[in-house]
């Protein structure tokens, strides 16, 4: 995506910035000065910052020391809160791209990794502190402790109006707020609103792939004994789905709603041989999935599930008795809903996924049975 470049000597160099839609802190960044030049890569000693120009996310270089103390799941546990008060810190001295939410009087801005977590840090005066939230196991119980409202009273206690520090929460869009309200009453011209992903974005990509696939059919009354086993077919699904990423999480959430291709072939003979049965059924599948990612870096791990629909767009299927064809199918069920589930891993705009499909099949009659599976294995490629 275009942008620019911050050098020491405070040159500004525009071109094009490899966009990662990072929700870690980046530690270096690619950059070609027009797109038939050589890619260069830019780390934090390198730069003052750089800025991506359609989100308008500026990012500067920045060395910080942050405690390290673990907000979630296994809380410290320190037993008094003097224990807390007189604890030893673990500070950890981190160089990164840390990314600009509110500018003016008072800077503020965002770090996170999967070390240390989310941290704000503000800059007034030339002054720069981390803003701090910890949450700690004191007399057997969670206690949220909140001096990031304190140091945020007395940082803003000049300003021109009172801000809603109280019940303010540690996250991108409220505090960002809080800044941007204090800012503007030391600015002549209105104060923009940094964009921030926690309003959520819309991404879209094509997939292909193999669908390995199997009907179980049962047939109670007409032959009882015929349990048909399943018979796996590796056939090709191509598709293009819609995702919308939720801006809570930090990016985690996200809703994958799908648009796809995909068969069923099966072959089968009663267990006395009177007769044949050969399938072969053509869908148009809507996926509405939920995908949560564990670990939101390069590559990224994650999981989904949800509901599928199914509509049969061709039907080919037959049965051979006595050396005749008998076309199937105009009572066949039109509309097949399955369950979804699987696991997968992104690498930049490249994704590769597995997952599990279980279906009620074709027949509608109540002395039939068929079910469903597939196992599908897909690659993705993000185009925004």
């Amino acid at each position: 995506m275009k942008g620019e470049i911050y050098t020491p000597s405070k040159d500004t160099i525009s071109g094009y910035i490899d966009y990662q839609e990072w929700t870690q802190s980046p530690l270096k960044i690619s950059f070609k000065k027009s797109l038939d030049k050589e890619v260069e890569t830019f780390t934090t000693s390198d730069l003052l910052g750089f800025e991506i120009i359609d989100t308008k996310e500026k990012y500067v270089s920045m060395d910080i020391t942050l405690e390290k103390l673990v907000r979630d799941m296994d809380l410290t546990k320190f037993g008094t809160i003097a224990k807390y008060a007189n604890r030893k810190k673990d500070l950890r001295l981190k160089s990164a791209f840390v990314r600009v939410l509110s500018s003016g009087k008072i800077t503020l801005y965002h770090f996170a990794d999967n070390e240390m977590g989310e941290h704000f840090i503000v800059n007034k005066d030339k002054k720069i502190e981390p803003l701090i939230y910890h949450v700690a196991m004191i007399d057997e119980g969670a206690l949220h402790i909140t001096t990031y409202q304190d140091q945020l009273r007395l940082l803003t206690a000049d300003g021109c109006k009172s801000l809603p520090i109280k019940n303010l929460s540690y996250k991108i869009v409220q505090l960002s707020k809080v800044i941007d309200s204090y800012n503007a009453c030391f600015s002549e011209s209105p104060v923009m609103e940094t964009k921030t992903r926690e309003k959520g974005k819309l991404e879209w990509r094509i997939m292909a792939g193999i669908n390995v696939n199997a009907l179980n059919h049962t047939i109670y009354k007409d032959i009882s004994d015929d349990v048909y086993r399943d018979e796996w077919r590796a056939l090709p699904t191509p598709g293009v789905f819609l995702n919308y990423q939720a801006p809570r999480l930090r990016g985690r959430l996200a809703l994958q709603n799908e648009v796809y291709f995909y068969r069923y072939q099966k072959t089968f003979t009663t267990r006395n041989g009177d007769r044949s049965f050969h399938h072969l059924l053509s869908y148009i599948g809507i996926n509405n999935l939920i995908r949560y990612s564990f670990k939101i870096s390069n590559p990224t791990f994650y999981m989904l599930a949800g509901i599928s629909n199914g509509i049969m767009i061709k039907n080919e299927s037959y049965m051979e008795l006595l050396g005749s064809k008998r076309k199937l199918g105009e009572d066949f069920r039109k509309h097949e809903v399955a369950v979804v589930a699987g696991v997968g891993s992104r690498f930049k705009k490249m994704a590769f996924e597995v997952r599990f499909t279980l279906g009620n099949g074709f027949t509608p009659y109540p002395d039939h049975r068929s079910i469903s599976k597939s196992l599908s294995f897909m690659g993705r490629y993000y185009i925004k």
